[in-house]
């Protein structure tokens, strides 16, 4: 982005990411573990840097993170409408899902409501 190539590679660039994060998550779930598999006790994020604002890649506005497993209640099969949160909100209620009991990553604070059961 910013300028470094067109929309097309910009886009295949994003599907190389989403396709080896999707592979990821096959393998978990195809590795058992206890009771379930391996994806059903990991929070995983690939989270992009922001989304669009009229031409603002760092906004969160547009914003989109993929989540996978369904750890500590994390929340699986859900579209939410994060509200302009800071994409860091979603790696918050990652690391809550995982068993991390405050609420802040650097300077940001709260998760994204309804990504934990």
């Amino acid at each position: 982005s910013h300028g470094a190539g067109t929309p097309e590679d910009v886009a295949a660039s994003l599907a190389w990411h989403v396709r080896h994060f999707a592979r990821l998550v096959s393998l978990l779930k195809a590795s058992p573990e206890g009771s379930g598999n391996l994806l059903t006790n990991t929070a995983m994020v690939l989270l992009f840097e922001g989304g669009g604002n009229g031409g603002d890649p760092h906004s969160g506005e547009q914003m989109v993170a993929l989540t996978a497993g369904t750890a500590g209640g994390l929340q699986a099969g859900v579209h939410l409408d994060g509200a302009l949160a800071h994409p860091v909100s979603v790696l918050i209620s990652a690391m809550q899902a995982t068993g991390h009991d405050g609420d802040q990553l650097g300077e940001i604070r709260g998760g994204i409501p309804g990504l934990l059961a």
